[in-house]
């Protein structure tokens, strides 16, 4: 946790994983494993720290970005850019979108030390939001991604409101509670089509596999370029303060609980734009087969 290349890594071992499980015991293929136990090394103490002191470090840190961390972050790119022709295009996206999830869970848990136990919800939510759009509405592709990420992002509000009052574990396990109260909604609702969920989700102009493909790549490191520049910013240093020493955060004037609620948006933001991308990336008719909540 609080490494951006490390969330990476982590989504496209589960999407490995996942597609294994359903070639060789289909019966365990909805179990996958979204969350991880990581050790954040403690740093020295630090004494009283100013506003302003932690925008300039920020936006020095910002400036003085190193040749050796941009390295890393070129051959991600090369590698984006060369998987369809390299694996298989469809398990490419897959791996893609889980790790986009990734990152954004590591956003909420690694830079604000928030523990979501519910964050499928986001997920889930927007993947029958993009599915449905895409079907019922019959929205281009572009269009149904951003409404799924509008979807999300309302829902991480709404929950991020209510669970926001409580700390540590009491504030994962009411986000484990509203998502499974909208888990059972999904699987009631007629237009998830419950147990058999949404099939036949078209993909419109972007039929070509290759060309979803990149449309999903272009998707995913336009995220990653997102979360990158939200953690070297002013407002990422505070929401790393809030992980830190929140008291001291607060002694220092900042509304930790509004830092905390926005994080919270924007991680359930990106984590819809992962599931809405990756229903309408799979094939035609293999988008969610099963309902919400087996993405856990």
């Amino acid at each position: 946790m609080g490494s951006i290349l490390g969330s990476i890594v982590t989504g496209f071992i589960l999407g490995i994983l996942e597609g294994l499980t359903k070639v060789f015991y289909p019966e365990a293929s909805n179990t996958v494993i979204l969350r991880g136990h990581g050790h954040r090394p403690a740093g020295p103490a630090r004494g009283p720290v100013r506003e302003a002191d932690m925008t300039e470090v920020a936006l020095e840190r910002i400036e003085t970005q190193p040749v050796s961390q941009r390295i890393p972050v070129a051959i991600l790119v090369l590698v984006v850019l060369a998987a369809p022709w390299l694996i298989y295009p469809v398990f490419a996206m897959k791996a893609l979108c889980f790790a986009l999830f990734a990152c954004a869970f590591n956003l909420l848990i690694g830079y604000v030390g928030l523990l979501s136990f519910g964050h499928a919800l986001f997920f889930g939510g927007a993947s029958y939001a993009s599915a449905h759009a895409a079907l019922a509405w019959g929205w281009p592709p572009e269009l149904a991604v951003l409404f799924s990420v509008l979807v999300s992002a309302a829902l991480g509000l709404l929950v991020g409101a209510i669970a926001i009052r409580r700390q540590g574990i009491y504030f994962a396990m009411i986000t484990l509670a509203l998502a499974q109260m909208f888990y059972f909604f999904c699987l009631r609702a007629e237009f998830t089509g419950g147990e058999n969920g949404i099939q036949g989700v078209p993909r419109g102009h972007l039929a070509n596999t290759y060309v979803m493909y990149y449309f999903v790549a272009a998707v995913f490191l336009l995220a990653f370029a997102v979360i990158f520049r939200i953690i070297h910013s002013p407002f990422g240093q505070v929401l790393k303060a809030v992980r830190e020493n929140e008291p001291r955060a607060i002694s220092l004037g900042y509304k930790t609980d509004q830092y905390k609620v926005i994080a919270f948006v924007l991680s359930a933001g990106l984590a819809g734009l992962a599931g809405g991308t990756k229903a309408i990336g799979l094939p035609a008719g293999l988008a969610h087969r099963r309902p919400l909540g087996h993405e856990r």
